[in-house]
């Protein structure tokens, strides 16, 4: 009787196209329990936690490749918030979601994004932020200041070509 009931239960999701809770790993939010998963020394890295700030200063996370910006709570109650909601950063097109216990490391998915991630998405979030603290400090024209960091970036671009023919 057990036996035909799971037939009949894999008969109806083969029908509906919708997984069972058996089969976690064809479901499109698996990658969402992976990355939820993954163990407590990786989200030390700055690839799981890398906070910028946006055009209009508000917070912007950096995770796995995704950004994410804050959607609740406001920006004035943000700094005391015990849990903040974070909203993929091209939130009309995609409905990625994530949460977090404060400014505390662990960002925990909740829905996935429909686009792959852009690791280059870092390395551009902290060109534009070397760029605004030089600017802030310097007195010298920021065109020069632009052609300088731009000139880093394929410093440091050609360096990890280097790297990569290797």
């Amino acid at each position: 009787k057990v036996k035909c009931q799971k037939i009949y239960r894999l008969l109806i999701d083969s029908v509906r196209k919708r997984p069972s809770k058996s089969d976690d790993f064809d479901c499109p939010n698996s990658l969402v329990s992976q990355i939820n998963k993954l163990e407590i020394n990786e989200f030390e890295s700055e690839e799981a936690w890398y906070i910028s700030f946006s055009q209009r200063k508000c917070y912007k996370l950096y995770s796995f490749g995704h950004c994410y910006t804050v959607e609740k709570p406001k920006q004035e109650l943000f700094k005391d918030a015990k849990k903040i909601y974070w909203r993929c950063e091209d939130y009309p097109v995609c409905s990625g979601r994530g949460n977090s216990n404060g400014l505390i490391p662990h960002l925990k998915v909740t829905k996935s994004h429909i686009h792959p991630p852009n690791p280059e998405i870092k390395m551009k979030l902290k060109a534009l932020e070397e760029l605004k603290d030089l600017a802030l400090k310097s007195t010298e024209p920021a065109r020069t200041i632009i052609q300088n960091s731009q000139l880093k970036l394929e410093i440091q671009n050609m360096g990890e070509a280097i790297m990569l023919s290797l």
